[in-house]
């Protein structure tokens, strides 16, 4: 009679398992599509001098879109231009750079990025699975 329970119960677990990794690479996509559409609205929206969607969005949000989006090492200058470029209006901040590093900060504690240090200057990488997250080079 356990041997049963058992049996249904791996059986869920396997399903259930299946259904995690399936909606997981969904989620992906669906960030990925997301980034690409907010810098095509951006784009648009500069040629037509509208603000662009990153106006509405906070300045974490706005940093994760370009994070989301980095293919290779960004500092967190390079980060402010890919805002300024995407169109967040980063007026508002006393200090953009400090502000910036601040929420990186934030998402490599949380796991979302990593940083990287080479020849003593910090670089960030993103998005990091967090199962394949290791210790800060």
């Amino acid at each position: 009679m356990y041997n049963v329970a058992l049996q249904h119960a791996k059986e869920d677990l396997e399903q259930a398992l299946g259904e995690q990794s399936r909606l997981e690479e969904r989620a992906s996509e669906l960030k990925e599509a997301i980034t690409t559409l907010r810098r095509v609205v951006a784009g648009l929206a500069d040629l037509l001098g509208e603000p662009s969607e990153l106006s509405d969005l906070g300045i974490t949000e706005a940093c994760a879109t370009v994070m989301n989006s980095a293919e290779y090492l960004l500092t967190t200058k390079d980060v402010l231009e890919r805002l300024a470029a995407l169109g967040f209006d980063l007026s508002s901040q006393k200090n953009a750079a400090a502000s910036v590093g601040a929420i990186l900060m934030r998402m490599q504690g949380a796991g979302k990025i990593r940083r990287v240090s080479m020849n003593g200057k910090p670089y960030w990488l993103g998005p990091v699975a967090s199962d394949s997250m290791g210790p800060e080079s």
